[in-house]
């Protein structure tokens, strides 16, 4: 064979190994990052779900504290028309909210939905015969049950949502509601503290959909917030039935992308 075509095939032969030898240098590396970013996602979303999993425990032993305290005041009732009993309601609605963390106000509302006593000032008498929280409760008239309701702007013009039990008469007619305003300053930091990254942000929401705050604050307006739309990353886990679900996917009140 003529010296020059060999060295001409020996040339070419060269640089096709060359070209398998970097594909498969480029193949190996690919699958290192590859493997490398489903360790990390998989270490994320095992964090994640940690994360989650501890806030729901902070916040369950949190509602079981408050749930107690309501449950203590609507036993041994006194009649509040007199005012010596409605100062002491007074007082021990203020050392039940000092008492409890968690808590913005703690009020007792009759059955028409009239503020009789509250642990804060400027609440007497005022009418909440009209909010979702108060006609839920009255028309459901369970006392055996913890009301929570979803976010809703308060008396005070505080976003927050309420935790009540029932008070019933002795032949089970409502005869009203102790109800505990959460403090959203309190809940801010409970939430987030479970933050781990400084790119990261925790929401908190009721599930009528309701979205009551995130952590750290983003300027939209929770009032008009409301995450039960089509093909949500909040609706998507609501239909799954299930209480831990982990989407990935546009936050709907932020278009900003989130696991």
């Amino acid at each position: 064979m003529d010296p020059v075509v060999r060295l001409r095939r020996l040339h070419r032969l060269q640089w096709i190994f060359l070209g398998v030898f970097a594909v498969l240098i480029a193949s190996v590396q690919g699958w290192q990052l590859w493997t490398a970013h489903e360790r990390t996602a998989q270490e994320q979303e095992a964090r994640l779900r940690s994360q989650a999993q501890l806030l729901g425990a902070m916040l369950e032993r949190q509602l079981i504290a408050i749930d107690g305290g309501l449950r203590d005041v609507t036993t041994g009732i006194p009649d509040l028309s007199d005012p010596r009993d409605a100062t002491d309601m007074q007082a021990r609605l203020k050392a039940l909210d000092s008492a409890i963390a968690g808590t913005r106000t703690i009020a007792m509302v009759d059955e028409s939905g009239r503020i009789l006593a509250a642990s804060r000032n400027g609440l007497l008498g005022i009418d909440v015969s009209g909010l979702p929280y108060f006609m839920n409760a009255r028309r459901s008239n369970r006392a055996d049950a913890l009301y929570v309701s979803p976010p809703n702007r308060t008396s005070l013009g505080v976003w927050s949502l309420n935790v009540l039990r029932v008070i019933q008469r002795d032949d089970g007619a409502f005869a009203g509601a102790v109800v505990a305003t959460l403090d959203p300053n309190w809940l801010a930091e409970t939430v987030g503290a479970i933050n781990y990254a400084d790119d990261m942000w925790t929401g908190l929401a009721h599930t009528t959909g309701g979205l009551l705050l995130l952590a750290p604050q983003v300027n939209i307006s929770l009032d008009a917030a409301n995450l039960a739309q089509p093909g949500t990353m909040f609706s998507k886990h609501m239909a799954s039935g299930q209480l831990e679900t982990l989407n990935r996917g546009a936050v709907a009140v932020t278009d900003q992308p989130i696991a």
